[in-house]
C-alpha cells in the first residue's frame, strides 16, 4: 500500500469531546492537508497511519516537528486499539523514509589514485588477487560479518505523558503511552507529548559503533584492488 492510498479524516477543526466547563482546545489553523486524496504523497504532508488517527511530519534529520491527532481518535480505535498502534504504523513510514544508511565496502572510489601506469602485467597480477580475495569471501558463506555496539536510546516528554524508545541506529522504535494520563488528556497535550519526547530520545542517544569482522577487512582489500584497477584504467598506458 502506498502513502496516498490511506485515508484518514482528521478534521483539525473539530472540537475534542471534553467535560462540562473545560475551555476549548486549541486545534490547528492549517490547510487540512490529511483530506487531499488527489495530490502525490511528499514528506510535507506528514507520514499517515491506517486508522486515520494520527500523522507525523519530521524535519529533513528525521526529527520529529509536529504530530496531528484525531479528534475523535478514542471513537476511531474503540477500546481494542491502543493509541500507540496507529503511532507505530506511522514510525514505521518515517523509518521507511529515513533508512539506516549503510555504506558498501566494496563502493566505487573515483578520486582514487593509481599508483602504476596500466599495463598487462599489472592487470594480470590485479586480476588474479582479486580472484583469491573473491574465494576468500565464498568461503567464509555467512561468517566473518561485523556487527554494531551500541544501546537504544529512551525519551521521555516532560509531563510523563508519552515516552519514545530508539533503536541502536537512532530510528524510531517503540512510543509508550502513560494510559492513565492518555485518558484524561487533551490533543494538544498529546501532541506536544509525541514532539517532546522524541527530542528527548535523540539528546540521550548515543550513536552505535561498528566492529569489523574477517568479511569487512576482506572486502576493503577487495574494494582497494577494484578502485586500483579502475584508476589505472583511467590513467592509461604509459
Amino acid at each position: 500500500m502506498g502513502f496516498d492510498d490511506f485515508v484518514d479524516d482528521l478534521d483539525p477543526m473539530a472540537a475534542p469531546v471534553g467535560t462540562f466547563g473545560a475551555q476549548p482546545e486549541e486545534v490547528d489553523e492549517d490547510i487540512d492537508v490529511l483530506s487531499r486524496a488527489d495530490e502525490t504523497w511528499h514528506p510535507g504532508l506528514g507520514f499517515p497511519d491506517g486508522y486515520g488517527v494520527c500523522r507525523v511530519w519530521t524535519d529533513e534529520t528525521g526529527l520529529i516537528t509536529k504530530v496531528r491527532v484525531s479528534a475523535s481518535w478514542r471513537e476511531k480505535l474503540g477500546k481494542k486499539v491502543h493509541l500507540s498502534m496507529p503511532f507505530a504504523q506511522a514510525f514505521a513510514l518515517v523509518n521507511s523514509y529515513f533508512p539506516v544508511e549503510a555504506k558498501s565496502a566494496l563502493e566505487q572510489d573515483n578520486n582514487h589514485q593509481a599508483k602504476y601506469p596500466l599495463s598487462w602485467e599489472r592487470l594480470d597480477t590485479l586480476t588474479r588477487e582479486m580472484a583469491n580475495l573473491t574465494q576468500r569471501l565464498e568461503a567464509m558463506g555467512d561468517g566473518g560479518a561485523g556487527h554494531w555496539e551500541g544501546k537504544c536510546a529512551l525519551g521521555e516528554s516532560p509531563d510523563k505523558l508519552a515516552a519514545i524508545e530508539l533503536t541502536e541506529h537512532g530510528q524510531l522504535g517503540r512510543i509508550i503511552f502513560n494510559t492513565p494520563k492518555l485518558e484524561e488528556s487533551r490533543i494538544r497535550q498529546i501532541t506536544d507529548a509525541v514532539v517532546r519526547a522524541h527530542a528527548d530520545a535523540r539528546a540521550n542517544f548515543v550513536p552505535s559503533t561498528y566492529v569489523e569482522g574477517e568479511r569487512d577487512r576482506v572486502q576493503a582489500e577487495l574494494r582497494e584492488l577494484r578502485n586500483e584497477t579502475l584508476a589505472m584504467m583511467r590513467r592509461g598506458f604509459k
